[in-house]
C-alpha cells in the first residue's frame, strides 16, 4: 500500500518534503499514507471542524508510528475565483486514533457485495463525542480496506485500565 509508487525525482523530494513538515506538526516520523475520503452527516463535519460543501471530504490517512491522522491540504475550488472564500479548505489535521472510543469495522459483504465495489474499499468508524453521543464516518479509501483497517486497529489509543 503505497500512494507513492513509481514516483519521479520531483515526486521523491516532495514525498519527503511531506514527511519532513508533518513531523514537524506532529512530533511523530511519518510510516505510510493512504488517500481517503471521509464520508459523514453534517454534525460529524461540523465536530471535526470540517467545512464542507459537498458530501465527502478528500485526504490523507497519515499513518505514524504511534498515531492514525487524517490531513486535508489547504486547496481552492474553481468557486473561489469568483466568490470571496467560496470553496475553500483550509488545512485539517486531527487524529482519528484519538478519538473519544474510537472503533473501525469493515462493512458487511454479502452476495452482491461486488455490485458496490466501494464496499471492499471502505472502513466504517464510530466515536462517542464530547457529550457521550455515538457519532460515525466512512473512510472509502484509494486501495483495498483490509491493510488499511488493520493498521488503524493495531495504533487504536486505548484507554489505561483501571
Amino acid at each position: 500500500m503505497s500512494l507513492f509508487s513509481g514516483m519521479t525525482a520531483e515526486a521523491q523530494r516532495e514525498r519527503e518534503e511531506f514527511f519532513k513538515e508533518f513531523e514537524t506538526k506532529t512530533g511523530e516520523k511519518v510510516k505510510s499514507l493512504e488517500l481517503a475520503e471521509l464520508r459523514a452527516d453534517a454534525v460529524v463535519y461540523q465536530e471535526l471542524n470540517l467545512k464542507t460543501y459537498r458530501p465527502g471530504v478528500w485526504g490523507l490517512i497519515v499513518f505514524c508510528e504511534k498515531t492514525a491522522y487524517y490531513y486535508v491540504a489547504p486547496q481552492e475550488s474553481y468557486l473561489s475565483f469568483f466568490m470571496k472564500g467560496a470553496g475553500r479548505t483550509e488545512e485539517r489535521l486531527f487524529s482519528l486514533t484519538e478519538l473519544s472510543a474510537i472503533s473501525f469495522s469493515l462493512p458487511k459483504r454479502g452476495l452482491l457485495s461486488f455490485l458496490n465495489p466501494e464496499t471492499a474499499r471502505s472502513v466504517n468508524a464510530s466515536y462517542k463525542n464530547f457529550d457521550g453521543a455515538e457519532r460515525s464516518f466512512t473512510l472509502v479509501l484509494n486501495h483495498k480496506a483490509d491493510d488499511v483497517f488493520a493498521m488503524l486497529n493495531a495504533i487504536i489509543v486505548k484507554p489505561p485500565l483501571q
